[in-house]
């Protein structure tokens, strides 16, 4: 059976790094499901660049979080290559205007798909 996985965006990580309240049990919950290997954390490469800085954290000790984060085995990047950019596409045409849906929210969309 394939193993789990699950989408987190840039707006997750952040948060999960920088230990906001309001995603507390759920986070902690999916990374200890994590480590035990029981399912795997996708993040598209968008989000490796969105997540620069945590706030209340300073410039360095961002950057060594960030990185020891993005660094997990059990988190798995997923590049934007042109299937994940024409789902991307199609996603703005027809969700955009009525879920005012961005381009970077619809390429994190596209990851999932």
């Amino acid at each position: 059976m394939p193993i789990a996985r699950r989408l987190w965006d840039s707006c997750v990580v952040i948060g999960y790094l920088a230990g906001y309240e309001n995603l507390k049990p759920d986070c902690p919950l999916i990374i200890q499901q994590a480590e035990r290997g029981e399912l795997e954390i996708v993040v598209s490469a968008m989000a490796t660049i969105e997540v620069a800085f945590l706030e209340g954290y300073s410039s360095d000790a961002s950057e060594r979080l960030i990185q020891e984060f993005f660094s997990r085995e059990y988190i798995i990047p997923v590049a934007i290559d042109s299937p994940i950019s024409a789902i991307t596409r199609r996603l703005i045409r027809n969700y955009g205007d009525s879920l005012k849906i961005k381009p970077t929210d619809a390429a994190q969309l596209a990851t999932a798909i």
